[in-house]
């Protein structure tokens, strides 16, 4: 207590000295803690799905925009049906930010963000929703029964979680619509397929001759069955893709490019995130020698006061002690003031949208990280063309 009461002491007579010391060590843990936040929940921890090793992120071969990389209805109904790899096959509207959904019935009108998917996409991924159901057959064909699945976060927000707001009917784009479940906290579809977006919405996306008229529009992923490979699968969709383009040339060059759903959300950001998470470290320890600098010009304007103590009778395990001691103080100070720094980073980066990283939402922090997720490769949309566009339907 005597070592730490003069520690103390000697600290408030440089004030000057201690504000740079815990400022420096203060940056240094704020930033490498952050990092130490974003790197698990972006590249480490588990998709929020079921054996995420058998999931395949399937798109077509073209390179450039939506258009070059999404695959038309009727080819994706042609895999689903000739292939032996998959269990199933499961799709979504890769340009559904093109729309907005005015929703009547809960308060002010909004204006909403709704994706279509396919019947069994929450099958596919191994996603069973919080409350309710999925989408029946009824409401995947055209002009089907008007259903909607909300995103959790956005039911917590605006309908304040009540369960009963399940089998309620709301005016969806003037049509009643019902609300047919809500999709657990650990998946929202935003975090996982279009960070950087909001999605509030998932609407049942009919796989019909209607929408296969409007050209390559949908995104597909597969689930292999057990011993099945990717490259087994890959060879086996080549073989169907050369078939149906010489059985439908007015369907023009298309093929499918596959690759592990995981790799394809988290393989373009893994390099660059592990990069910076080096980076910060290099940060905290270029703060950490420069305070060993700090000390040690600080221990040879005190040698005078040293040799005073020497010459009283201390040890030399007692100046050593009593040098610890205030760096210990300066590391407490840093810390206490790293600790805050570092939360307010990781509430920022969880709300940045700017890089569109996927997954980034879930360095909120929490006491159960899954259940932080609002799941969300450079991003797997780009927002470059339209379906309506020529070059679309082609």
């Amino acid at each position: 207590m005597t070592d730490l009461k003069f520690a103390f002491r000697q600290l408030l007579k440089n004030p000057g000295f201690t504000t740079v010391a815990v400022l420096t060590l203060a940056l240094g843990i704020g930033a490498c803690t952050a990092m130490f936040s974003l790197v698990p929940a972006v590249l480490l921890r588990p998709l929020p799905f079921r054996n995420t090793e058998r999931l395949v992120w399937i798109e077509n071969t073209g390179t450039g925009g939506l258009s070059a990389r999404t695959s038309r209805v009727d080819n994706f109904l042609e895999w689903r049906a000739q292939n032996t790899s998959f269990e199933d096959l499961a799709g979504y509207f890769a340009f559904f930010d093109y729309s907005r959904y005015t929703l009547i019935g809960n308060g002010e009108p909004q204006r909403l963000r709704g994706v279509g998917i396919s019947r069994n996409f929450l099958d596919v991924l191994g996603v069973q929703p919080l409350l309710g159901r999925g989408f029946t057959d009824e409401e995947c064909v055209w002009n089907g029964r008007k259903a909607v699945l909300l995103s959790h976060s956005y039911w917590r927000q605006h309908f304040a979680g009540d369960p009963k707001v399940v089998g309620r009917t709301l005016t969806l784009n003037g049509d009643p619509t019902e609300i047919v479940g809500i999709l657990p906290p650990t998946f929202d579809f935003d975090s996982v397929f279009a960070p950087g977006t909001e999605v509030e919405l998932l609407l049942p996306f009919p796989l019909v001759e209607e929408t296969a008229r409007w050209g390559n529009t949908i995104f597909a992923i597969g689930r292999l069955k057990p011993g099945a490979t990717l490259g087994q699968a890959q060879a086996e969709f080549d073989v169907i893709s050369r078939q149906v383009a010489g059985a439908h040339p007015e369907r023009g060059g298309f093929g499918a490019r596959m690759s592990g759903l995981e790799t394809s959300i988290r393989g373009s950001f893994r390099q660059s995130l592990l990069m910076l998470f080096a980076a910060v470290g290099c940060v905290l320890l270029i703060a950490c020698v420069n305070l060993s600098n700090l000390l040690l010009t600080r221990a040879n304007a005190r040698r005078k006061e040293f040799a005073v103590r020497v010459a009283l009778g201390a040890t030399r395990w007692r100046l050593i002690r009593q040098t610890l001691t205030e760096s210990l103080l300066l590391a407490l100070g840093g810390c206490a003031l790293g600790v805050p720094l570092a939360f307010m980073a990781s509430a920022g980066l969880s709300r940045l949208s700017t890089f569109s990283i996927p997954l980034l939402q879930s360095t909120s922090g929490g006491s159960d990280p899954f259940l932080q997720i609002h799941p969300g490769s450079q991003p797997l949309l780009r927002r470059v063309d339209r379906p309506g566009d020529r070059d679309s339907r082609r």
